[in-house]
C-alpha cells in the first residue's frame, strides 16, 4: 500500500484537478456542505497529498519510543501522544 502511495507522488497535480472537481460536484448534490463551493473542496485534497502522508509516516518514526511509552502509561491516546512527541521537540 505504500508503494502505491510513493507511485502516486510521480502524478502531477495537473492531471488530477479535473477528476478532483468532478468528485466535489457530484458530492455537491448529495452533501452540499462538502460541495465545490466549500472551503472543504479545497483543503480536504491540500491535506491528503501523497507527499504529506509520507512525510507525517516518516516524522512519526522518528519519535522516541522512550516518550511515546511514558505517554501511553500516562495513559495519552493516539492522538495525544502525536500532539506530545511534536511539542517537546
Amino acid at each position: 500500500m505504500f508503494n502505491i502511495l510513493l507511485l502516486s507522488m510521480m502524478i502531477p497535480f495537473a492531471a488530477m484537478m479535473v477528476p478532483l472537481y468532478q468528485m466535489f460536484s457530484k458530492l455537491s448534490r448529495t452533501a452540499p456542505a462538502l460541495g465545490v463551493n466549500t472551503i472543504v473542496a479545497v483543503v480536504l485534497p491540500t491535506f491528503t497529498t501523497a507527499f504529506l502522508i509520507f512525510f507525517f509516516r516518516q516524522s512519526t518514526k522518528m519519535f522516541p519510543k522512550e516518550l511515546l511509552e511514558a505517554g501511553r502509561m500516562d495513559g495519552l491516546t493516539e492522538l495525544g501522544l502525536f500532539s506530545a512527541s511534536t511539542c517537546r521537540r
